[in-house]
């Protein structure tokens, strides 16, 4: 179990810089939805401490670049983030969820965590992927509520 101050300060944190999604992949025959948590910052030390503290995850740093306003394109401070897929992003957000203090920020890993467990129920039964109807209906929910992505397809 992980100290509840921690917990506390992981779910702030990603209310202010975190997401959580349902993506919608168009595969060879069917879509499919992968889970994706993510938490990004300029900083490295928060987004380190998720990433040290739950494992698993992906970690990435990236320079950025944005558009001045005559046009051109600047180089911006390098982003630090970490992703993290199915059963990690279903440890962060349940262990996060108790301390979420928004309403729309519960309602989006509410949802996702959903997919995670339709997806853990079909990888029990053997199976690459769960329901596509009831993660479609997932993803549709959470894209009408302002956190949806479709990402290819």
């Amino acid at each position: 179990m992980r100290d509840p101050q921690f917990l506390s300060w992981a779910a702030g944190y990603f209310e202010a810089e975190g997401h959580a999604s349902i993506q919608k992949v168009k595969g060879s025959k069917n879509y499919h939805y992968p889970v994706v948590v993510h938490i990004s910052n300029s900083d490295p030390e928060p987004v380190r401490l998720f990433y040290n503290n739950w494992g698993g995850g992906k970690w990435l740093e990236s320079p950025t670049e944005y558009r001045t306003s005559n046009g051109e394109f600047k180089g911006g401070k390098t982003q630090f983030r970490v992703l993290y897929h199915w059963d990690t992003a279903g440890k962060v957000l349940s262990d996060i969820l108790p301390y979420v203090k928004t309403e729309r920020k519960r309602q989006q890993i509410t949802l996702v965590l959903e997919a995670v467990r339709v997806q853990e129920e079909a990888a029990s039964r053997g199976k690459a992927w769960g329901s596509s109807n009831t993660l479609s209906t997932l993803y549709d929910e959470l894209r009408d509520s302002g956190y949806g992505r479709k990402t290819k397809g």
